[in-house]
């Protein structure tokens, strides 16, 4: 990339920093670059805008192009904390079809290539895929969700991705948002890592959105850019081929840094904030009563503080539940509850406090009252979808029981008593009911949820392996050191000279002593009769 190609319009990059503190010694902080890359449409192709670009951003729309993408996006996070971009815990894959066509079966040849051209540090198994172990969830905006299992929290795709991103950004470590970031954000004192890599196309020109977005623990007292970065530079300078760069501070104050660079031991000056009551969410909980690997409930609540629609107090929401095949959901108990008044949308209500408080109204709803809409799969899997409104200041819960499953010990991961990764659930917000419209939509995800189906005793076919083992090894071994010993005892024998009598000879000496004791006592006797004749 070069300055003379966005003085000619064909790229034009935007960079910000965004720096809030999100708790007494919590600091959040997001970096972000837009790059927007102009279509030659003088061929219909955009081969010729792909040339300047680093080589991750030609790959990307090359990507764009092959599978006929309107957008693309590859996320890595930790929490599904609400912010500007909210995005579903662990590593997911997020795109959408120019021409609409949902059933088109692309997943894992995209992907294939994200792995093979290192955007994921793994490579993907087709049978993943075969198996339902990984599957496509079709979001209410038409575009579709992959999660990787198993790798939800793994640190290797974090890595890559952060690497990609800081690396293919134009100014590298001299200038820019990103030139300050230390080497190694996975230290101890980093939370809420978010890293993601957005492609949208538009008319006549695409743009690449990357970002990345920490949490770092801070201690009390002055703080400033360089203990929240972590780099060891005076300053920040912007990045001289961007058209923008500006510094967002909690106060909303908008510092641009192609006037004035940040100076980076600068005391900055936070506010805490206190709990919210406007925001949006969702969350899901896996109630287990009776034991971890037993029967359960599964509850998706949808919550919404102070926040309405200006021409409507009702809020539109549409949620996407999904049910993993490694329990058995009974979908007979699905029960759909609405809590309204008295901070029923707040971020720490619960139904259970619902039920005990008298201000709050809790109505279950019908079925056939809401739209919804659930699709099962051959592999024991779900997902279920539910249209409805909701007021200000409402929770919506979700339940469902589940009867425990028992798998096969080959359905196990590496690590059995880890559990299985849950696809996170997706709720979309708008004041329009037609949310495939132009009308702005917000989209949450909640949290990720790990399932522990009962777990095989695997110690047992090792325990009869022993014992048959230490079976025949006494049989064995006793036959082989009988025998052993035998041909040692002969071997010896001979080596000496000594002849031992054969089973012949002892026949006949035993027969020979039996034959000398009948004498003898023939003897005895006639000598006992001679000496009485004798006496008398």
């Amino acid at each position: 990339m070069n300055a003379q190609l966005i003085e000619d319009g064909s790229i034009f990059l935007d960079e910000s920093m965004s720096i809030t503190r999100a708790d007494n010694n919590i600091y959040d902080i997001t970096l972000n670059t837009i790059t927007t890359v102009k279509a030659n449409s003088s061929n219909g192709k955009q081969r010729n805008a792909l040339m300047p670009l680093h080589q991750e951003d030609a790959l990307l729309l090359d990507i764009m192009h092959k599978f006929d993408l309107s957008s693309l996006s590859i996320s890595i996070s930790e929490t599904s904390l609400g912010h500007e971009k909210s995005f579903p815990v662990g590593t997911a894959i997020q795109f959408k079809l120019s021409h609409g066509n949902t059933d088109d079966d692309i997943e894992y040849d995209l992907v294939r290539i994200l792995s093979y051209k290192n955007l994921l540090c793994e490579s993907v198994e087709k049978e993943l895929f075969f198996s339902g172990k990984i599957r496509a969830v079709l979001k209410p905006d038409g575009s579709k969700i992959i999660m990787l299992p198993n790798d939800a929290y793994s640190l290797c795709h974090s890595r890559e991705l952060i690497r990609q991103i800081i690396s293919s950004s134009p100014c590298r470590n001299t200038a820019g948002v990103f030139s300050q970031i230390q080497p190694n954000i996975n230290e101890f004192d980093i939370v809420n890592k978010a890293a993601w890599v957005e492609v949208t196309r538009l008319e006549d020109k695409f743009e690449i959105d990357k970002g990345l977005r920490f949490g770092r623990i801070v201690p009390e007292g002055k703080t400033n850019a360089a203990q929240l970065l972590g780099g060891d530079g005076d300053y920040l300078n912007y990045c001289p081929l961007a058209t923008k760069s500006t510094l967002v501070l909690q106060n909303n104050e908008v510092r641009d840094l192609q006037i004035n660079a940040l100076d980076m031991y600068e005391v900055i000056e936070f506010e805490v904030i206190q709990g919210r009551t406007n925001s949006l969410g969702i969350e899901r909980i896996n109630e287990r009563i009776n034991g971890m690997s037993n029967d359960g409930q599964l509850i998706t609540r949808v919550y919404i503080g102070h926040v309405s629609c200006p021409f409507n107090d009702n809020l539109f929401v549409r949620l996407v539940d999904t049910f993993p095949n490694v329990i058995n959901p009974i979908y007979h108990s699905l029960k759909i509850s609405l809590v309204t008044g008295h901070f029923a949308g707040a971020d720490s209500s619960t139904l259970k406090k619902s039920l005990e408080d008298n201000k709050q109204s809790v109505n279950e709803l019908h079925l056939d009252d809401i739209t919804h809409d659930l699709k099962l799969s051959h592999d024991g899997s779900g997902v279920l979808s539910v249209s409805t409104t909701m007021p200000k200041d409402s929770s919506l819960y979700i339940q469902v029981d589940y009867k425990p499953k028992y798998l096969n010990f080959e359905a196990f991961p590496a690590g059995p008593n880890r559990g299985f990764d849950v696809c996170p659930s997706m709720v979309t917000f708008s004041c329009h009911p037609n949310m495939t419209s132009t009308s702005p939509t917000t989209s949450m995800y909640s949290n990720a949820l790990l399932i522990m189906p009962p777990v095989p005793d695997l110690s047992m076919p090792f325990n009869v392996i022993s014992i048959v083992c230490t079976f025949f090894a006494l049989i064995i071994g006793t036959t082989i050191n009988l025998t052993i010993r035998k041909s040692r005892e002969s071997i010896a024998d001979k080596f000496n000279g000594i002849v031992k009598p054969t089973l012949k000879d002892r026949l006949r000496e035993k027969l020979q002593r039996l034959m000398n004791k009948v004498s003898k006592r023939r003897t005895a006797v006639s000598v006992k009769n001679d000496v009485k004749d004798k006496v008398e």
